[in-house]
């Protein structure tokens, strides 16, 4: 095989001492933990669906929604509610757990990601670059310690990389693992692990493909089996085959694959530059490696598009790949080097200058966090109030049944079998009557609430919606953050509230109402 720049005789000669690169690879990580302490009180309201699954796990009753209810697979992330319910058998607090858990995985995966690139382009001055924008993207912090899974399925995306740059035995069980994790992580997990594969095995020539296939056979049963297991397990567990959540989120949106087009004139010139790059002077391994990484990111992205359409890597659909999005950056610097070092020195600390540049919006979301989940502690502390358990039903199903623990009816169906199939499930919500309904509000005027949110809005244009449901306790937190935070208000069932003595105040009584302390 030609040597080239970034073949292993060349980069022994160029290798920085130990010392340097722990360095190099060690501030990266200590500015993950750094950002993580900042940030650490961010979560968003997705992520109490998680820890309600766990904490009913944990506490014996199952993988379940509502513990008075048939089990329901209203998650997304299976591995990561099995993996933050163990500290929860030992009396661990759910939401502390995640946290920790998202920092050290987050903390791992810089670790990894600098040991992919040493392998790769240790002869490249610049081999660095794409470890240290990653860690400096706040984005990138902030969602690790979200409590969500999204360290936990870019560990697995960074596993196959590593994979790919073994050979044998430890290539085998590292492609093994990560195919297995990605599926049981994520529902879209099992696809891109099947793109990965696919491209593996495509051959230059019709006489590699048998060889090309002996090197993927193992992961590939293992990919096989995981999804074969997972399966089953749904089939005897939930009685169907995929998570609920995948019911209820393709029945609503699914007709929105136009943005899928708008994406892909947007990102199609940025792919074409890379698959340059990629065709250039680069070993096998590389080669095979950097198109496997192209390909899984822009096939995950043409299938998050339908369901939640966000043209943004940075948002937690997308952030777990954005390694893989830079992983030919120190290829571009490297052939800008050639015709003028400096150009190449000064772009790289333009780059990692400018990946800092999210911290404005990031701050403003964390602000919008705290903001939400001080009004949301407010309706569950005027929940307690109300006398037994009464049922609940909310858009936001996540915080507030998480930490009220009532039995919940979730609007959207995502934790519900017979909403997330219901093509109005707002005729079926009023139909279980439930004896709450917690809605989302822009403005509290005289009493008067303003829905914020669609399936809000759709609920009080639904049938006598607005007759039997009376405001009892509106929550408003004050001056808000900014324009995307929203207040929170309690409306009772008015039978319920005259059969159990809960008062409904007059309208009157909201005026001039002073914001949650």
């Amino acid at each position: 095989m030609t040597q080239h720049p970034t073949d292993a005789t060349e980069r022994t000669q160029t290798s920085p001492r130990i010392w340097q690169i722990l360095i190099v690879m060690g501030l990266p990580v200590l500015i993950v933990v750094v950002q993580s302490i900042y940030l650490w009180d961010f979560t968003i309201d997705d992520v109490g669906i998680s820890w309600r699954y766990a904490r009913h796990l944990a506490d014996g009753h199952g993988l379940t929604w509502n513990l008075e209810g048939p089990p329901v697979e209203g998650y997304s992330n299976f591995l990561w509610v099995l993996m933050i319910a163990v500290p929860g058998v030992f009396g661990m607090d759910i939401e502390l757990a995640s946290k920790i858990l998202g920092v050290l995985i987050a903390s791992a995966n810089v670790i990894l990601f600098g040991i992919i690139l040493r392998r790769l382009f240790g002869g490249s001055r610049y081999w660095w670059a794409p470890l240290w924008i990653v860690a400096v993207i706040p984005e990138w912090t902030l969602w690790s310690i979200s409590g969500l899974e999204i360290s936990l399925f870019g560990f697995f995306l960074l596993l196959i990389l590593l994979g790919l740059t073994q050979d044998g035995t430890r290539r085998n069980v590292n492609l093994s693992v990560a195919l297995v994790g990605l599926t049981l992580t994520r529902p879209e997990g099992f696809a891109v692990g099947l793109v990965m594969l696919a491209v593996m095995v495509l051959p230059r020539n019709a006489h590699s493909i048998r060889k090309r296939w002996e090197s993927v056979k193992v992961p590939a049963v293992a990919l096989v089996a995981a999804v074969c297991a997972l399966v089953a397990f749904r089939l005897w567990y939930f009685g169907y085959p995929l998570p609920n959540t995948v019911y209820a989120k393709f029945s609503a949106i699914l007709p929105s694959s136009m943005h899928v087009g708008r994406w892909m004139i947007f990102v199609l010139p940025f792919v074409a530059a890379w698959m340059v790059l990629i065709r250039s002077q680069l070993s096998d391994r590389q080669r095979v490696l950097l198109t496997v990484a192209i390909a899984a990111a822009v096939i995950h992205t043409l299938m998050i598009l339908p369901v939640h359409p966000v043209m943004n890597f940075l948002h937690r659909y997308h952030v777990a790949f954005l390694p893989y999005w830079l992983l030919p950056l120190p290829m571009a610097l490297e052939f800008v080097a050639r015709r003028k070092a400096v150009v190449a020195g000064a772009a790289t600390l333009a780059l990692v200058l400018w990946s800092t540049q999210g911290w404005p919006t990031v701050s403003e979301r964390f602000a919008v966090s705290r903001y939400h989940q001080r009004v949301q502690r407010c309706i569950v502390s005027a929940l307690q109030e109300l006398p037994g358990r009464p049922t609940i039903a909310l858009v936001d199903a996540g915080l507030i049944p998480y930490w009220s623990d009532l039995p919940t009816i979730d609007v959207w169906g995502l934790c519900d079998v017979e909403i997330a199939r219901e093509t109005s499930p707002q005729v079926s919500v009023i139909k279980r009557a439930p004896a709450v309904y917690i809605t989302t509000v822009d403005s509290l005027v005289y009493g008067f609430e303003r829905p914020r949110l669609g399936a809000d809005k759709l609920m009080y244009h639904s049938g006598n919606f607005a007759q039997v449901y009376r405001l009892w306790r509106p929550c408003v937190g004050g001056e808000r953050p900014a324009s995307a935070a929203y207040d929170y208000a309690i409306l009772v069932l008015a039978k319920w509230a005259r059969d159990n003595g809960v008062r409904i105040p007059e309208r009157k009584e909201f005026y001039g109402i002073q914001p949650v302390p």
